[in-house]
């Protein structure tokens, strides 16, 4: 409970404390498709250290620039977005889709009019977490034992007109989803897993 109070205060704090510095502000829309995949940390624990494979999944999400000059700004894009993984079994394979809410926090620095970098912070709020195989789906929110969600992520954006933006960006878990406690054959606590969310993403961005 202490975290995620620590969490959603710095994502406060930085909320309120740039809008002051804005001279600027345009709103807009971006809708994303991604590529998503769960990490373990400590694979050495595992027989087979390749458990989770690549998931399609997509985001949506509003989005308020606020430049302070024609060099750098801040964006803060407020939506939804899907993340998870895939895993492998003998004979079937299951989808792990995680439903969020999100909110990156991404400071911009335009190298060119038309090119520009952003980083920042994303904090996000896992609402369930659906399992999907063989055509059957079940909720395996219990899975995960946290979900508030701290990330990191890194972004490339080209302006191609005066409305519209593509951007590429890459997307890491700061706090983990899940600890899993591991044991030898004889129940003796052996270490423990640590599973993080990553994706990728393809967006485009309308200004209006």
């Amino acid at each position: 409970m202490k975290n995620r109070k620590t969490i959603w205060m710095i994502g406060m704090l930085l909320a309120l404390g740039i809008t002051g510095y804005a001279q600027h502000i345009r709103y807009g829309i971006e809708a994303g498709f991604d590529v998503a995949n769960a990490q373990l940390t400590s694979k050495s624990l595992v027989q087979n250290s390749r458990i989770y494979y690549p998931l399609c999944a997509f985001n949506l999400n509003g989005y308020i620039e606020m430049k302070k000059s024609e060099r750098w700004g801040v964006a803060l894009e407020p939506g939804f977005i899907q993340k998870g993984s895939v895993t492998k079994g003998d004979y079937t394979d299951a989808q792990i889709r995680m439903n969020c809410i999100q909110l990156p926090i991404q400071a911009e620095w335009y190298l060119t009019d038309k090119l520009f970098l952003s980083a920042g912070p994303e904090l996000s709020y896992m609402l369930n977490a659906k399992a999907y195989s063989d055509g059957d789906k079940n909720d395996v929110s219990e899975l995960f034992d946290n979900q508030l969600e701290l990330s990191g992520l890194l972004g490339v954006n080209y302006r191609i007109t005066s409305h519209i933006d593509l951007a590429l960006r890459y997307n890491h878990g700061i706090t983990c989803t899940s600890n899993i406690s591991m044991t030898d054959e004889l129940g003796v606590p052996i270490g423990e897993l640590k599973l993080y969310n990553q994706y990728f993403q393809v967006m485009a961005r309308y200004r209006l």
